[in-house]
């Protein structure tokens, strides 16, 4: 539904900025509690919970303060999906419970550099209206 509600706003021309900031939000909203409840019940580490709320803090900061949205990018997006499969992995459990937390790894990893991104990419949007 989040791919098709973006598609239906990008194709109706019905997307907004407050959209642009939202909708990545209200996914962490959904997927954040989840991720913390593994960690509550001992079934993952510390290190994903904590990583990943600090990202979409800092995410959340730097469209903000910069008051600059700039679109998803392919690492986020990738980021998501293979949140989502360590998510189902680990609710499978059983011989599944492995894969899952195998999955956290790309995860993470594409939460560095998809906040990486985001960062340059705002760096060079502010650096290009300060240079006019």
């Amino acid at each position: 539904t989040d791919w098709l509600d973006g598609f239906l706003a990008r194709r109706t021309n019905a997307g907004s900025n407050l959209g642009m900031v939202l909708d990545p939000l209200a996914d962490q909203f959904l997927v954040l509690p989840i991720i913390w409840a593994f960690y509550w019940y001992g079934t993952i580490s510390y290190i994903p919970p904590f990583f990943l709320t600090a990202r979409e803090a800092l995410m959340l900061s730097l469209r903000v303060f910069t008051k600059k949205n700039i679109p998803a990018n392919w690492f986020g997006k990738a980021k998501v999906v293979s949140e989502y499969i360590g998510i189902a992995f680990l609710l499978a459990g059983g011989q599944w419970y492995l894969l899952g937390l195998l999955m956290f790894l790309p995860t993470l990893l594409l939460a560095f550099i998809s906040l990486l991104k985001y960062a340059y990419d705002i760096f060079l949007s502010q650096k290009r209206i300060a240079s006019c």
